[in-house]
Parts: structure tokens; sequence; C-alpha cells
């Protein structure tokens, strides 16, 4: 008789464990922290209520312009019980894989809990494409004798996403001389220009496209217009439903752009008379218990209590596209840096004046003797508007990568204005000292600038030299381009 009772208590127990597994959870803190904050930094981590019983959670990662491709994640789980005690799920796995095949039903469980929440939801790489919202569009014909606007005008899809509809009516006639104006400005105490200055013959542009930015911003639309074949046009213009959730800021390949509020003029001119105008603005930026109670537990039955979830992420940049920079520079002011001093030190680090316009740069870095085969650069560029604001915020990049096969046509530029007066031309390892000498203003004014031509200001270059990831020394150039 003792079998029976002892198999009825068994079948109780489980009965018990099994209703736990579906248990209710209350978010009671939560903290958020960049531990290196050359990754980014958090916007904001909060819990907020939504009623007596559920709480949800929000986060909002802010992070430096990059593409991601090398993620590990470590995740602990913590139980309060004369203080909080491991319990449970020590894992570190490869987030990367893990979302290209998504095997683990622990970690798939977890996955599943936020990703319908978060744009945590597609394989590696992570990048800058930003996610971009629509907040206005203005369009008008300066010229009504070459045709007028039928309709122009912004649509929501959902919450999150809007679409523009454009609709030209062209008077009757054969165009095969447009040139196009796109001027770019930032919401910063006021709209001012940032950035992308540029006029094109736009027949030339659709018989050959070669320019990459400018192929990039064609392509976020040509797929939604009639806007797709070469000169002549002789019918009406039509953009249908462009959509955010199509492309978010895939031009961002070649131009990071950090968050905030822009505004976008595009002016069309035939037969080089300024025909029309388009102008739009645009914004370039909750996980809820009750959607889901613990639905983990089906695989990890864990009893009532305070936990914490403690989640680590380890991150290796890889290399992207950069943008560069033309137009007349002047060095203002240089500082140099070894912030390890294990690596070496700056010999010397000076401006000189050639003459009343132009300057040279010379720098001395007196390396420790080590043979270096791993080195990775970080360029960043802050323009003065009521101090030094991010303007463009460049990639963390493999140089040896790079030196070994400089593919990249923005890095090249930027490259081959220093590779004839230094000894960096040649390919990894590096065991000498590293020499940049006469970097002078006048063998070319900012060639890079073929591919962003850039608004007239001062600008910092802070450029960050990592050595097998640590970070050793840092240069900032600081210059005026007029």
């Amino acid at each position: 008789m003792r079998f029976p009772s002892m198999f009825k208590w068994f079948v109780l127990c489980s009965a018990v464990t099994f209703l736990m597994c579906s248990a209710h959870v209350a978010f009671t803190n939560l903290k958020c922290n960049f531990t290196d904050k050359s990754f980014g930094d958090f916007k904001y981590c909060y819990i907020k209520a939504v009623n007596r019983t559920h709480k949800y959670i929000s986060i909002y990662a802010k992070m430096a312009p990059q593409s991601i491709n090398n993620v590990t994640i470590n995740i602990r789980a913590f139980r309060n019980s004369n203080g909080y005690k491991p319990f449970g799920v020590i894992t570190t796995f490869d987030a990367c894989q893990f979302l290209r095949k998504p095997k683990n039903p622990l970690l798939l469980t977890y996955y599943n809990t936020f990703k319908d929440h978060s744009n945590l939801n597609h394989t590696c790489p992570y990048d800058c494409s930003a996610h971009v919202t629509f907040t206005n569009l203005k369009c008008s014909f300066t010229d009504k004798s070459f045709g007028d606007f039928k309709y122009c005008y912004i649509k929501a899809v959902n919450r999150t996403h809007k679409y523009i509809s454009i609709y030209a009516k062209m008077a009757p006639q054969s165009i095969n001389n447009v040139t196009i104006n796109i001027r770019a400005f930032r919401n910063s105490n006021g709209y001012k220009p940032f950035g992308v200055i540029t006029t094109f013959d736009a027949c030339q542009f659709l018989r050959k496209p070669k320019n990459p930015l400018l192929l990039t911003y064609y392509n976020t639309f040509k797929d939604h217009s009639n806007l797709n074949h070469t000169c002549p046009y002789d019918h009406d213009i039509i953009i249908d439903r462009l959509y955010t959730g199509n492309q978010d800021l895939g031009f961002s390949r070649y131009l990071l752009l950090p968050h905030g509020e822009y505004a976008i003029k595009i002016t069309f001119f035939i037969y080089n008379s300024e025909a029309c105008k388009i102008h739009h603005d645009i914004i370039i930026d909750r996980l809820y218990t009750g959607d889901h109670e613990l639905k983990f537990a089906k695989y990890l039955p864990i009893p009532h209590g305070d936990y914490v979830v403690v989640i680590t992420f380890l991150v290796r940049i890889a290399e992207v596209c950069q943008v560069k920079c033309t137009a007349h520079v002047t060095f203002t002011n240089l500082k140099c840096n070894f912030t390890d001093k294990s690596f070496g030190d700056f010999k010397y680090c000076y401006i000189k004046a050639v003459n009343r316009t132009h300057k040279y740069i010379s720098i001395y870095a007196k390396m420790a003797p080590q043979s270096i085969n791993n080195a990775s650069v970080n360029i960043h560029m802050l323009r003065k508007s009521n101090g030094y604001k991010s303007f463009l915020a460049m990639n963390t990049f493999d140089a040896c990568k790079f030196l070994k096969k400089p593919s990249n046509p923005l890095l090249i530029s930027y490259y081959n204005t220093i590779r004839h007066c230094s000894n960096l031309n040649h390919t990894c390892p590096y065991d000498h000292d590293i020499i940049i000498d006469r970097l002078y203003t006048g063998d070319h004014d900012l060639a890079f600038a073929k591919y962003l031509p850039m608004p007239h200001g001062d600008y910092v270059v802070a450029i960050t030299f990592l050595i097998r990831n640590a970070e050793a020394a840092k240069i900032n150039i600081y210059m005026k381009i007029t």
C-alpha cells in the first residue's frame, strides 16, 4: 500500500513543478551599462507599469556607427537567497551563429520572449543602417511651364513606419537635360547644413551610375518609381509608396549618420532652369511581461523568487565602408597622445607654416620594440557648431586587412592623403617607428571630397589606434575647410 501512496505523491509533485513552468513574471529592477563607451551608450533603459499586475521594459542602445559581425553573449542567472547566488543558467554563446541557426531550445525560448519587440531579429552583421521616419513632405514647381504636382503626401502604415507618394504631372515634352541638387540639413538649434551638398547631371548618372553615395540614394526609391531608365523622359513622374520599412537608410553604408532630425532638399533643373523642389524631413533614431509568462520555463522549471539575469555582450567590430571628403584645408591644431605608454610615445607632433596659405604636420611615434600584425583604426569627424559635435562618425576598421587589400574607395582616398609622406605604406607586420613627414595641405586639398562635398567650417578628425584590440594612441587633427 505504501508504493501507490508514494506514486501519488510523486505525481502530485510533478504536477506542481509543471504548473510552476508557466510562472508569472514581474520586472523589479533594470540596470544597463556600456563598459566601453567607444561602442555606444544607452539612451534610455527603464521599467514602466502597464497596470497593477504587469510592467514592461524599454531599452535603447545608441550604437557608435559600425558594422558588427562578431558578438558573444554571456547570460548568468542569480536567485535571491540571503543575497543573490548563481542559479541555473550560466552560458556563453556565439550570437551571430545562433541568429543564423537558432537550434538551442533554451536559448531559442529566451530569444522568442523579446524578438517581436526588438530589432535584434535578423542575422549579423548589425550595422548603423538607422531607422528612418518621414515627418514632413513639401513639393512645388517653381516653373509651372514644366508641370505641377498632382499629389505629394505622407501616409502612416503603422505606428512605426510611413510611406511617401508623389505624382508630378509633366507638361508634354521630351526631357534629356536634367540637373539635380541635393542638400541635407540637421536640426541642431535650427536646421543647419549637414554633409551632403552636391549637384550632378541626372541623365549622365542614370546612364552610368558610378558614384557610390548617389547610387545608394537612388536605390532607396528606384523600385517604387518610374525614374528607372535613362533620358529622355517624356512621361509623368511617379514615386509610389516609398516605405521606410523596406530600406532603413541603406545609404548609411556610405554615410554614417548620427541620430537626429534631418531635412533633405532636392532641386530639379531642366535645361539649366529651376523646375521644381522637393523638401522632406526625417527622423533617424517595449518588452511586456504579459506577452509571455516565462515560456522558457518549459525548458527550465524554476522556483518562485527574486532573480537577476546578467547579460554581457562582447563585440569585435568589423571593417565597414567609410566616407571621405574635398575643399581647401588649413590645419589649425594637432594633438597626439599614447594612452598606453607600453606601446610607445610621440617624439614630436607639430604643425608648421609653409606660407600664409598652407601648413604641414609632422608626427614621429617612437614605438616600443615589437611586431604589430593586429591593428585597428577608428576615425570620427566632429564639426564646430556651438562646440564640437559629431558630424560624421566613421567606423573602426582592420588596418592590416585594409593595407593588404585596399578595396574600399572611400578609405583609399583618406589613405592616399598620407601614404606618400609616411612609412605607413606597406602591409603588416609593423616593427619600426611610425613617421608622417610634412603632410602638406597644398599637395591635396582634401581629394576625398569627391564623394562627399562638405560645408565650410571648423572640424576635428579624431583618430584612435587600437593594437591587439587595446587602445594605444589618439591623434586629433583640427582643421578649417574653406
